[in-house]
């Protein structure tokens, strides 16, 4: 059973006060007297987050919903289904999907939008940045047991609110930096630098709108685009669903619709 936050996390309205840590079932007068760093931090964002049914590692998060698009009217239906490892996510509209899946090993992907309804493998460049968007986690949970660095940033101010820094320099070479607010301990803003084609890219992620689902808070919008960019710059996934499966079927991230095989 879902409960919604009647009001948004941070990036739109930020929750203060003790009633807000009362209701997470955190003690903030437990969470004053401990020292602000890194591993404290992480130990708070995964008490907070809360505990699912079975550990995360052992489903899927199903989600669905709209991406909108910066100066535009045009929604796009998205579907994703994340954990274990795999990834697979199809953005449909006009009776044409575009899908991105990984399952674990390989991946590949079709993209109508661009002329090309045939699958094609995923590239290593690709495949490295979905296997880290699979981490239902985040990586810089168990990030030593995932091969992961972490560098602490301490706090900053990130659209307006107190914010904690954690740099993943990850396995792969890649980086991503991740904020969590104050005084909820989620992720509200993620900040990737990936290598893709031998070319360093940067983007930015806003998460928001979180949800308890099945005991663990959930972030039902999501908006990215360039690094620094403003929120008006910025697309829009705006989740209306989700769910946690304990089993899904293999198949469903090497199945491929509207092309041939990869």
């Amino acid at each position: 059973m879902q409960q919604r936050i009647t009001q948004p996390f941070p990036c739109a309205v930020r929750l203060r006060g003790y009633a807000l840590a009362l209701w997470l079932g955190l003690s903030s007068t437990v969470a004053l007297a401990e020292p602000v760093n890194l591993a404290t931090i992480i130990a708070q964002h995964v008490a907070a987050r809360g505990n699912s049914a079975q550990a995360l590692d052992q489903v899927i998060l199903e989600q669905s919903g709209q991406m909108s698009f910066p100066g535009s009217t045009l929604k796009i239906a998205v579907h994703m289904w994340t954990g274990q490892g795999k990834q697979r996510s199809e953005a449909t509209m006009q009776g044409l999907t575009q899908i991105s899946s990984y399952d674990g090993v390989k991946g590949f992907k079709v993209e109508p939008f661009e002329g090309r309804k045939d699958a094609a493998a995923l590239p290593p460049d690709e495949i490295n940045i979905i296997k880290v968007d699979a981490d239902l986690e985040w990586p810089f949970v168990h990030a030593e047991q995932k091969g992961n660095r972490l560098i602490w940033l301490g706090s900053e101010e990130i659209d307006g609110g107190l914010a904690y820094g954690i740099r993943v320099d990850l396995k792969d070479g890649n980086q991503r930096t991740y904020w969590l607010d104050a005084d909820t301990f989620m992720v509200i803003r993620e900040v990737s630098k990936n290598k893709l084609h031998g070319v360093d890219f940067e983007s930015e992620s806003d998460y928001s709108d979180y949800e308890r689902v099945a005991g663990v808070y959930v972030p039902m919008a999501v908006s990215s685009g360039p690094k620094n960019a403003s929120a008006a710059q910025k697309s829009t996934i705006q989740f209306t669903q989700a769910t946690w499966q304990p089993a899904v079927a293999a198949s469903l991230f090497s199945r491929v619709v509207g092309g041939g095989s990869p």
